[in-house]
């Protein structure tokens, strides 16, 4: 008995049905990872409050200010962070407040 002989007693020629059942499932899930990546590539407009507003301009001037006065006015902006109730852009504004990030 051959190498070949043997590998085939192993592992059978799939048929054709296999072939392209396994083929039309994995282009199947290939067009899903696309279909995902697309909508996930679209920036969602962040909406703010006035008051959110407000905080992200003083984020936004922060390097401007001067070194005594930018420590006291980053002090402020994060204890008004952190009265706002629970939400995703409180936690933005307290990410850009340690980062220092500028939204447009």
């Amino acid at each position: 008995m051959t190498i070949r002989e043997k590998l085939h007693s192993f592992c059978p020629k799939p048929s054709r049905m296999v072939i392209s059942a396994g083929l039309i499932c994995l282009l199947y899930a290939a067009a899903s990872v696309v279909g995902v990546q697309k909508v996930r590539a679209q920036p969602q407009k962040i909406v703010w409050t006035p008051q959110q507003e407000a905080i992200v301009k003083q984020i936004r001037g922060l390097r401007q200010l001067p070194d005594k006065k930018r420590g006291r006015v980053t002090k402020q902006l994060a204890m008004e962070i952190r009265q706002m109730p629970a939400s995703e852009n409180k936690v933005r504004l307290a990410t850009g407040l340690a980062t220092f990030i500028a939204w447009r």
